[in-house]
């Protein structure tokens, strides 16, 4: 099982890696589509240039903060379900239930706590 796992994670970073790849030039030029709309048109009445760098940044941010939040959920997950694998065939189904949902209990609190850093960062 755990050769298996290890092949299930390894397709999984290899999977991420070549989504982060691709997601990271649409990222980049929407960043660059913000910090121009912003900075030509600004949203403030105060007719401030620096909008645009501002908006970019939050979604640079925002971007960035969830390709951690994935990357960790991806792991954690993988990790998850081969211990409620194992948890399923050893000592049945209510202590697999039990494991899968702290496994996903991880997740859930680990992207409320970026949410709330990226927050942080900003406001």
């Amino acid at each position: 099982m755990n050769k298996l796992s290890d092949l299930i994670a390894s397709g999984a970073r290899s999977f991420l890696k070549t989504e982060y790849f691709y997601l990271s030039w649409f990222v980049a030029v929407f960043f660059l589509f913000l910090v121009i709309l912003y900075s030509v048109d600004p949203p403030t009445d105060a007719e401030d240039r620096l909008d645009g760098i501002r908006m970019g940044s939050c979604f640079l941010a925002g971007a960035g903060l969830s390709a951690m939040a994935g990357w960790g959920g991806m792991a954690v997950a993988t990790d998850a379900n081969v211990r409620t694998t194992q948890a399923a065939d050893k000592e049945g189904l209510a202590k697999a239930l039990r494991v899968a949902f702290t496994g996903g209990a991880v997740m859930g609190f680990t992207v409320v706590g970026l949410g709330l850093f990226g927050l942080s960062l900003f406001f």
